[in-house]
Parts: C-alpha cells; structure tokens; sequence
C-alpha cells in the first residue's frame, strides 16, 4: 500500500514537472517571436540593373550600376540585392538580363528577385560629356516613382555625380516627380567687348537638355522679363550659339542662361557680362 502510494506521489511530481517544461518553451519561444518580429527588416528591396550604354563599352554601364548599388547602400533606405545573388537566380531561372533595360522588362525582374523597385538607367557620351539617365520603377504598379539625369565632364567625376544622383533619387522626391541634377552651368563668351551689330557667340556647358532651355541677352541689371534677344539651345547640354549681328546700341550687357522654364521659372541660372561699344 505504501509502495503504490509513493509511485502516484512519484507520477504526480513528474506530470507536474513536464508541464512546467511545456509552459517554460511556450514562454521562451514567445520571447524569441516577439524579438524576430522587433528585428524585422522594414525597408524596401530594391535592385539595380545594369546600365544601357551608348557611345561606351558595355563594361562602363556595369561599372555605374555597381557605384549605384554602394551609394543606394550607404542610403540605409534600402535592401539592396547583390549582384551575384541577382546572378544566381537569374541562373537558376535561365534569365537573360543582357538587353533588358526598358521599364516593362524590369517589372518582369522585380517579380523574379521579389523586388519592390527596380533601378534602371542608361550611360551616354554627349559630346565631351557623360551623361547619367536612370530611373527607380515601382514593381507592383509597373510606373517610374523618380527620375533623375547628370552630366560629368570626366570619368574621374563620376563618381561624385553619381553620389549626386542617388542623393536625389532618395531624397523624398514625391511620387511621378522627374528631377535634373546640374552641376554648375557654364557660359562662355568669345570675347567681352563687342562692336555695334557685330556677331557674338555663345558656348554653353552642363545644361540640363530640355526643349525649354533657352539662352538671352539683355540690357545689364534688367528684369529676367526684359531680353535684348534669344534662342534656344535645341536641348542639347552643351554647344554653342551664335547671335548674329549681336547688338545694335552700345551699352553694358549680360549673357543669362534659363534652365528651368519649364518648371515655370524664367530667372536666369548663369549671367556673364560683356560690353558693346
């Protein structure tokens, strides 16, 4: 009687043990759930395709893709996808990413990589210029959220201009916005005392390239309204324009460049001056 007393006494002491264990992992597996969900990366996954080039090797366009996807990192706004993991997916799937840069074509890769945008671009030689188009796509809604484009005058500043790009494209630029980096545009006389209806030429650098932009001359210290003359520059981000027969009354004047017309701004953002006599 005594021995089957002590064995109940025993089952009881083990039943309660092994629930106590139970309710103990229940408790310690809430506790790692709740810190998992507290350390839940928040930000968005977005990948870099490489970039579209024209007048430049193919490896160029490799190359600012790269230094895109560094800065879009340093951003900490990102989950930015490696491209040697986009590389084995691509693999894994028998993608081809060789001649994929149109927006369509990047939706289709965004749904591969489970991406929620895409970064696409091109690399373009514009006369002595590189110029940087790119785009970020948001991958759901299959539209451009941002657009951006700069010019450097060497490949030793590109580089810093393509920091440029990508502090713009995440700068909380709102949605559908286009945006043009410009570094600082330059005019250029042939000379800076002119005759009475004598020719003037013009050259220009770093324009931002839209049909808006447009070159003027006017009467010193006038109103950005007031022009002697004008033309436009046929979007091109560098060139040179010539005035023929220039000015007809001598005076002081000023060479005014007006980049964001068609933002609605007419205020020159270059002024050079230059006498007619």
């Amino acid at each position: 009687m005594k021995i089957t007393k002590f064995f109940a006494c025993l089952l009881v002491i083990l039943m309660f043990s092994c629930s106590t264990k139970k309710k103990s992992n229940v408790v310690q597996s809430d506790v790692q759930t709740g810190d998992a969900t507290a350390t839940t990366d928040q930000r968005e996954r977005i990948a870099v395709l490489d970039f579209k080039t024209v007048g430049f090797p193919a490896e160029k366009g490799r190359i600012v893709s790269e230094l895109m996807r560094t800065d879009l990192i340093n951003t900490n706004r990102f989950t930015v996808i490696e491209r040697s993991q986009m590389d084995m997916i691509f693999k894994e799937q028998g993608f081809q990413q060789a001649g994929c840069t149109d927006q369509e074509c990047a939706v289709k890769i965004g749904k591969l990589l489970a991406a929620r945008k895409m970064l696409i671009g091109n690399v373009m030689k514009v006369g002595d210029s590189i110029v940087v188009t790119c785009r970020v796509v948001d991958v759901e809604r299959g539209v451009a959220d941002a657009s951006a484009k700069v010019a450097a005058e060497s490949e030793e500043s590109l580089v810093s201009e393509v920091s440029a790009l990508v502090a713009a494209l995440t700068g909380g630029t709102p949605s559908e916005e286009s945006i043009t980096i410009i570094p600082k545009i330059t005019l250029k006389l042939s000379k800076r005392s002119y005759k009475v209806n004598e020719d003037i030429i013009v050259s220009f650098k770093k324009f931002p390239g839209t049909r808006y932009d447009y070159i003027s001359i006017a009467k010193e210290n006038e109103s950005a309204r007031n022009h002697y003359t004008y033309q436009y520059t046929n979007s091109r981000i560098e060139g040179s324009i010539t005035f023929y027969s220039g000015v007809r009354e001598p005076g002081k004047y000023e060479v005014r460049s007006h980049t964001n017309y068609d933002k609605g701004d007419i205020q020159p953002t270059a002024i050079l001056k230059f006498t007619v006599r």
